[in-house]
């Protein structure tokens, strides 16, 4: 079973599978991954993608260069696996975005697994 929402990191190389909402505001779409309650934005779901990737390549290059990646990560919900080493899962996405007031209201998005991978070592 291939389960969502898991950060690995190892090497200076962090891998995750994000769900992330699809959906389209005013000609925009979005791409927000509520786990982290991150949003990229463009003109079509190809942009959308990359703008995504880079706000995630920069959010996870700022927490392990200022070393706050794990507080933040566990201040979202976080769960730190006891077995794995700096390996991170959430238990339930949906329960973020019960609280997050712009997401109720939209009546249309598209949940899809979202992969990320990067070698911030080399940022």
């Amino acid at each position: 079973m291939v389960r969502n929402n898991y950060i690995k990191i190892r090497d200076g190389k962090v891998e995750a599978l994000l769900d992330v909402l699809f959906y389209v505001k005013e000609k925009v779409v979005y791409a927000y991954a509520p786990a982290l309650d991150l949003v990229g934005y463009d003109y079509s779901e190809d942009g959308a993608k990359k703008s995504l990737n880079v706000v995630l390549e920069d959010f996870f290059r700022f927490g392990i260069q200022r070393n706050t990646l794990e507080k933040d990560l566990l201040e979202h919900g976080w769960v730190k696996e006891i077995r794995k080493k700096e390996e991170y899962e959430v238990p339930n996405i949906w329960a973020v975005v019960s609280n997050n007031k712009e997401i109720q209201k939209l009546k249309e998005f598209t949940k899809r697994s979202f992969p990320f991978s990067s070698n911030i070592a080399a940022c």
